[in-house]
């Protein structure tokens, strides 16, 4: 969902206040020695920022995690560094960050899991004029081969700018192309079909647009999508995409949202609908009908087999106050969706946020107190999939402050 995805204008001024702390790192629940942790089926770094005064902490933590969903402290960590935004590809983690959000870094993983900061770039240099009061990064955007990264900038309030990088062998970026204007408005997260022939992006208020990647990268603009789905019987009218997931066996999730403003009177719906994807990339509505699911959207993946969709974020949003949940849907032969179960709650926050899986049926999530609050403590929640059905696994959840964002890099191809 896209109200915490991005952030408005006074976020974006406190963001350009913050300054990169390489000390004074807060401490990370530790549950073992990491090397009690034999043969790791996936890492997985979680980004962090504390605020202090005018200042902030940014760092990232690491955890192996075993093939039964526990998970241990990696040592080495915390690693200071930008951390928003973290993104796994090419063998990389990516992370964004610094006083304006305008840094992007590439941290090398080691064999054990260790990370190092290999590579910093300044993406105000690719914008002649930007400062801190305009654009920070929005997006990290990877190709589904690792090979480019499109880099979103935005205000909050205007057209992004789509910059193409090229990802090195290293790590290092490189711009590829001419910086892009316009059609990523407010937000500028692209979703790429598994093949990268097409890309998608939903921005906020608006229709989703189709993008065609060019051989340097650049994301062409095709055109407009208009497919949203028809309200389930009593439910309210629905006009904006909130999020979108693709699944490796040709189908597109997304999420749909009402808003009286943009939409007309009595139109507060939510909607979950999948699509096909034809050979020139438009998609059409699989027949069915209408799926509300029990959980708010705020993040949401497809497993790696594309059969199983993840959807966290919080329960009780029609009747508060709100709890972190997370719902699983699993993905039928004729193209629908169908629960696997109620969400799993997560007691004491608000919503999960940045879900993501693993080679090994887990699911990850961040409980965030950055936006949000925490009556218990916030970190990395981890779940054990059995055919959809979500269990929390051994150690679950994993304290870590200030978390914002998560990358997984399984070990297992």
């Amino acid at each position: 969902m896209r109200r915490f995805k991005s952030s408005g204008p006074t976020t974006n001024l406190i963001r350009c206040l913050l300054l990169l702390c390489l000390g004074a790192l807060p401490l990370v629940c530790q549950a073992a020695d990491s090397n009690n942790n034999p043969s790791p089926v996936a890492y997985v770094y979680t980004g962090s920022s504390i605020p202090h005064g005018h200042f902030a902490y940014n760092y990232l933590t690491g955890f192996a995690v075993a093939a039964d969903g526990s998970a241990q402290a990696l040592p080495g960590f915390p690693v200071s560094g930008p951390s928003r935004l973290l993104t796994a590809a090419a063998g990389h983690i990516f992370g964004a960050g610094g006083p304006c959000g305008q840094f992007v870094a590439t941290y090398t993983a080691g064999s054990n899991g260790s990370l190092t900061e290999s590579s910093t770039l300044n993406v105000d240099d690719y914008l002649p004029g930007n400062n801190c009061y305009q654009l920070s990064i929005y997006a990290l955007n990877p190709d589904r081969e690792g090979r480019f990264f499109n880099i979103v900038m935005s205000c909050g309030s205007c057209n992004s700018q789509i910059l193409p990088f090229r990802i090195a062998p290293d790590g290092v970026l490189s711009l590829s192309g001419l910086v892009q204007g316009g059609g990523a408005k407010w937000g500028g997260e692209f979703i790429f079909l598994p093949d990268d022939r097409y890309a998608y992006t939903y921005p906020y208020s608006a229709f989703p647009s189709e993008y065609k990647p060019q051989a340097n990268g650049m994301l062409t603009f095709v055109s407009v999508l208009r497919p949203p789905p028809p309200p389930p019987p009593g439910q309210q009218q629905i006009c904006l995409s909130g999020d979108m997931a693709a699944s490796v066996k040709g189908y597109m999730a997304m999420t749909w949202w009402g808003d009286q403003y943009w939409c007309g009177q009595y139109s507060n719906g939510y909607e979950l609908g999948n699509y096909t994807v034809n050979a020139q990339g438009q998609l059409g509505l699989v027949p069915g009908p209408g799926i509300v699911p029990a959980v708010e959207e705020y993040a949401m993946a497809f497993d790696p087999t594309g059969t199983y969709l993840a959807i966290a974020g919080a329960t009780n949003f029609n009747d508060p106050p709100e709890e972190a949940g997370i719902q699983v849907f699993k993905l039928q032969s004729d193209g629908t969706l169908v629960a696997t179960g109620p969400p799993v709650s997560a007691p004491g926050l608000r919503a999960l946020y940045s879900v993501a899986w693993d080679n090994s049926n887990h699911v990850y999530a961040v409980g965030n107190s950055f936006y949000e609050g925490c009556n218990e403590p916030c970190g990395l929640y981890i779940f054990n999939a059995n055919d959809g059905v979500l269990t929390a696994a051994p150690g679950s959840p994993h304290t870590v402050d200030g978390v914002m964002d998560l990358a997984v890099s399984p070990t297992q191809q």
